[in-house]
């Protein structure tokens, strides 16, 4: 199986896992520890011929970019829309808002009449309520798919009735009932006139029956000492189109980053509400004015802010503290261990899940509640990223690595910054750490790319 950069040990067992239950799987790992790729190498190594997979319309591009990324394949299709289109590559990617026809009820035909191998579910709690029409259309259209896997970082973590519907997909024998699993495994209250599912019973017995039948589940801790203390993961979101300009000065530049991000708010906000199902609490920068207020405003009752627009001091570090905090006994965490107030275990306040920050945050003390550090907008210095990330990064005693998130606009200036700074190329190992590129290099670079774009010459890569 030959991939374009080496896998961890973890990695290459989880695709031995994958194998050992015959492609019909919940692989159910922590967020950056690369279940794209595992499925991804898996479809590779046993050369599958038709793929179908099915994400959020926000993980549409980073499927693809993934796909070429890992095995260098390019025979990749994007599905677009409601029309009906002809199926003509070996990976199809389908957002699950597309799912259905214009008439918004029947499944397009398309995707119902190809003979699919494999089919990858991604982000699979999407379809946890099993009389959605999204939930529908997807079991219709994977019922005669030999191989199903289904991927998500969140398998029930909220109740168990979550679970019944990838399960029943994976295998309907073993979960064919949604009245029988729910009397078992969800503590049922019959209120109403109508059973209720809300609690949980038998779990043990339940995480059994997963793990030995065809649940792949390895969290951070676990795999710790295999990872980079930093992971560094490019995500490309969809955006608009780009701002045409012929002037190449740094007010152009800028005024460019700034329509990149306004084209992909949308996309973001829908990955932050994503990754709040799977994470207690994140860490969010940003850099203009505009990007702060939309992802506070879209977060006001959970967030706390640290811009240009908090000035005093004590404030900054009630909104640290409040991000800190233990919900028990209010000692905050990195105190935790060593202060005589505190409670002998510390639990999140997770009244506060987003800590909300320009540059100016970027030495707003100790962060370390959160594990992932997002970046809605690239910096001109690389060396200000690094002190961000840092934030995050566990303290004696509370030992943790990072994994930071780069939200980037596709087809728009902010891939082609990623480039120049490694970021996309280098994946989890950015080359962060040894020559720092300049402002003035990376201008240059810009320059060169629009100087070629104006005279009608082919782009390259960095």
């Amino acid at each position: 199986m030959q991939l374009t950069s080496e896998l961890k040990k973890y990695q290459i067992e989880g695709i031995r896992k994958i194998e050992h239950f015959n492609g019909r799987c919940l692989l159910a790992d922590d967020p950056g520890l690369g279940k794209t790729v595992e499925t991804i190498a898996w479809c590779h190594w046993k050369k599958k011929k038709k793929i179908l997979i099915f994400c959020p319309a926000f993980a549409k591009y980073n499927w693809e970019d993934e796909i070429i990324y890992w095995i260098k394949d390019s025979s990749i299709q994007v599905i677009q829309g409601f029309s009906p289109v002809k199926i003509i590559e070996k990976w199809v990617i389908c957002n699950y808002d597309v799912l259905l026809d214009k008439t918004r009820t029947d499944i397009r035909v398309d995707l119902y009449e190809e003979n699919w191998d494999v089919c990858l579910i991604d982000e699979s709690h999407y379809i946890s309520n099993p009389n959605s029409l999204r939930t529908l259309a997807v079991k219709t259209l994977v019922a005669d798919i030999p191989h199903v896997i289904l991927m998500s970082a969140t398998p029930g973590k909220n109740r168990p009735i979550d679970l019944f519907v990838p399960l029943n997909i994976i295998d309907s024998t073993i979960f064919p009932s949604f009245y029988k699993y729910g009397h078992k495994f969800c503590d049922p209250k019959h209120k109403h006139g109508k059973w209720e599912y809300k609690g949980a019973t038998n779990t043990k017995e339940l995480h059994k029956i997963l793990t030995s039948t065809f649940m792949i589940r390895r969290t951070i801790e676990q795999v710790f000492p295999q990872l980079p203390e930093r992971i560094r993961i490019p995500v490309l979101l969809e955006g608009g189109k780009e701002l045409e300009t012929t002037d190449i000065s740094l007010h152009a530049f800028e005024k460019m980053k700034q329509s990149a991000v306004k084209s992909k708010l949308p996309a973001m906000i829908e990955w932050i509400k994503n990754m709040l199902i799977t994470e207690d609490k994140l860490i969010i920068f940003g850099e203009h004015k505009f990007t702060i207020d939309s992802i506070y405003n879209a977060f006001p009752n959970i967030s706390v802010r640290v811009d240009g627009s908090i000035s005093s001091a004590s404030k900054r570090q009630e909104a640290v503290y409040q991000f800190q905090r233990c919900d028990n006994c209010g000692v905050k965490k990195e105190f935790h261990g060593r202060n005589k107030a505190a409670c002998s275990a510390y639990v999140p306040d997770l009244s506060t899940r987003l800590f909300i920050g320009s540059r100016a945050a970027k030495e707003s003390g100790t962060l370390t509640a959160a594990n992932h550090t997002v970046f809605t907008e690239l910096w001109w210095s690389m060396k200000d990223h690094k002190q961000a990330e840092g934030r995050a990064f566990g303290r004696a005693g509370d030992l943790h690595g990072t994994t930071n998130w780069y939200l980037i606009a596709k087809d728009t200036i902010e891939e082609h910054i990623a480039k120049i700074i490694s970021l996309k190329n280098e994946r989890m190992s950015m080359v962060i750490d040894g020559k720092e590129v300049s402002k003035n290099l990376l201008l240059s670079a810009l320059i060169k790319k629009y100087k070629r774009k104006q005279n009608g010459q082919k782009n390259h890569d960095y």
